[in-house]
């Protein structure tokens, strides 16, 4: 899978999850990889729609069937 097709499955991923776990709909900004090149998360970046200053990250884990891993907010 490359890089692009990474950050688009990342970025459904993180909005799935928080519709479903958070009841939050997710508006993404951005995605990051993390810049060791042994860890295999990317870091999808954005905002609970409506609300653009709840800023929200999710970590995922894009090797491991995309398992999220951690969700921080502004909240």
């Amino acid at each position: 899978m490359d890089e692009k097709e990474i950050k688009r499955v990342a970025s459904q991923v993180a909005i799935d999850f928080l519709k479903r776990e958070e009841k939050v709909d997710f508006v993404v900004e951005e995605v990051n990889f993390t810049s060791s090149k042994e860890l295999t998360n990317v870091f999808v970046e954005g905002y609970e729609k409506g609300d653009k200053k709840n800023k929200m990250t999710v970590m995922i884990d894009y090797v491991n069937d995309f398992e999220v891993e951690g969700v921080g907010s502004d909240k």
